[in-house]
């Protein structure tokens, strides 16, 4: 099985937008460090025959799923409704060209309703 960090950022990614010179509020992040340029949290798990389940479509899922490659997805599944894990879902319909069906989708009753 192999794990993908996707994203690890927080809720608006780092840096933010903003900062005294407009080129993003950086905090407490030393933006000399590559590693600090975070996109929010998103995962990619695919299993050993290669199925892949994504968890949760963060705002910047599109460019998240073009860094790693990933052309395709068997399954999505969201942690919670908020903007920040579910906007990209959009982003999906590019992988849905050329399948036979949905691509299947799974999260808590009340997160599903609001998504």
């Amino acid at each position: 099985m192999k794990l993908v960090m996707l994203g690890s950022g927080t809720s608006t990614g780092v840096p933010r937008l903003g900062g005294p010179d407009g080129a993003g509020d950086w905090g407490d992040c030393d933006p000399d460090e590559p590693r600090n340029r975070r996109t929010r949290v998103s995962i990619l798990v695919e299993s050993n025959d290669g199925r892949r389940l994504l968890i949760d479509t963060s705002s910047d899922c599109r460019a998240q799923l073009l860094a790693n490659r990933i052309d395709s997805i068997d399954a999505v599944f969201w942690t919670h409704d908020h903007a920040d894990h579910c906007h990209g879902i959009d982003d999906l319909r590019a992988l849905r060209f050329g399948r036979a069906g949905p691509i299947p989708a799974f999260a808590e009753t009340e997160t599903v309703r609001r998504v």
